[in-house]
């Protein structure tokens, strides 16, 4: 019984807090101490910002944010969890590098970098509060060419909220045949496809197969192919796929914040996390998971 009273509060709760307006209201505490935060961005932040809140995708590179010796290391720690490699969800077509529920950790590269000011003073300046890190992966999708496609590799829409930004980090090169990220600009509530296939909150949405072709032009959709050190920003409430491989593997991580607002099943432990040191758009982005998992 109580589970069942629990969904249905749930899915009150995802109605009542859907429209901006409101899902800013319940937001203020966050929307406030971001505010009330010193925050300057760099050029490259401001242009990815602009590229945002204009379509809803923007792109980088870790060259651009970071520096030019990150990518090999990264690929480097690639190499040695190899052996870890895993389908750890229905989605048979996904191989994860890390455990199921991982615990977060600062020693861990490409974990860090989902708490780095380069990302989150995006992200946030994006959604206008201190964010929370949701979830994130680090995965290889296989090749399953002449297979349907399935979940996620269908046009969808991400489900909850009317906001929420994704950052996707390329981790070998992508071309058209390794299931690239692939969207649709302008998708976004309030944007030109903001009610095309719109979410029906709690859900998500996802459009029968072939109708979105019908409705959006080919040339309008914004196949992400890049190279390896690719950086892709993008509210992933606005309409996208991927990870339809027909050629070759795609290796990328997904750094995945919303509002406080937003609830995600236990997504990782912070049992070794040294939070104190954290700065506090960082603080702000992993509290919540913390509190849940009894890590603080």
């Amino acid at each position: 019984m109580l589970p069942l009273l629990k969904r249905y509060i749930f899915f009150i709760w995802a109605q009542i807090k859907h429209p901006l307006p409101l899902w800013r209201f319940f937001n203020q505490k966050s929307i406030h101490s971001f505010k009330e935060e010193p925050l300057k961005l760099s050029k490259a932040q401001e242009r990815i910002l602009s590229d945002l809140q204009s379509t809803g995708i923007a792109t980088s590179s870790l060259d651009e944010l970071f520096d030019s010796s990150l990518l090999p290391k990264l690929q480097e720690h690639i190499l040695q969890l190899e052996k870890t490699l895993d389908t750890k969800t229905k989605k048979s077509y996904l191989l994860d590098y890390w455990k199921k529920i991982p615990p977060l950790s600062l020693e861990d590269p490409i974990m860090r970098l989902s708490l780095s000011s380069e990302i989150l003073n995006v992200v946030n300046s994006y959604l206008g509060m201190h964010s929370q890190l949701a979830f994130f992966f680090l995965q290889k999708t296989e090749v399953r060419k002449g297979k349907e496609r399935e979940y996620s590799q269908r046009w969808h829409r991400d489900p909850q909220e009317q906001r929420f930004c994704k950052v996707f980090i390329y981790l070998n090169d992508v071309d058209k045949s390794a299931g690239p990220f692939t969207y649709i600009p302008n998708s976004v509530s309030g944007k030109q496809y903001g009610n095309l296939f719109p979410q029906k909150p709690p859900a998500g949405s996802y459009p029968e197969d072939g109708a979105l072709e019908k409705a959006i032009l080919e040339s309008e959709h914004q196949i992400m192919t890049g190279k390896a050190g690719t950086i892709i920003f993008c509210d992933t409430t606005g309409l996208h796929r991927g990870g339809y491989a027909t050629g070759k593997e795609r290796i990328m991580t997904t750094f995945a914040y919303g509002a406080q607002t937003f609830r995600e099943n236990i997504a990782y432990t912070c049992t070794n996390l040294p939070y104190s040191t954290l700065s506090l758009s960082a603080q702000a982005a992993v509290q919540k998971q913390c509190e849940r998992t009894n890590s603080l």
